[in-house]
């Protein structure tokens, strides 16, 4: 099986990623993943998800979806070649006011 192409939604904490995931979700009809909720066995050690977890999961995705968290920031861009990349970049102040 070829590769499947994905909508890959990332930025800093507070930058939007889920928002804009469920936004694009209910315009697309596209399943969302939030690399935050993934189970145990993408995880490195510790508790949250790494890059290499992101990679694990985009593998074995095997139709589109949209998948979003800040670990897709570590991705070389090699790895991005064919997706959807969506780098979220709002002002300092917004990411703020989010997080507080």
């Amino acid at each position: 099986m070829g590769r499947v192409n994905h909508v890959l939604i990332t930025g800093v904490p507070g930058s939007g990623k889920t928002t804009e995931a469920r936004r694009l979700s209910k315009q697309t009809g596209m399943p969302v993943v939030s690399l935050d909720g993934l189970p145990s066995r993408f995880r490195g050690p510790g508790y949250w998800v790494r890059t290499d977890g992101a990679r694990k999961l985009l593998e074995e995705l095997d139709e589109p979806h949209i998948v979003e968290g800040t670990q897709l920031l570590g991705l070389r861009q090699e790895e991005t070649k064919g997706h959807d990349l969506r780098v979220l970049t709002p002002s300092k102040t917004t990411v703020v006011n989010r997080l507080i």
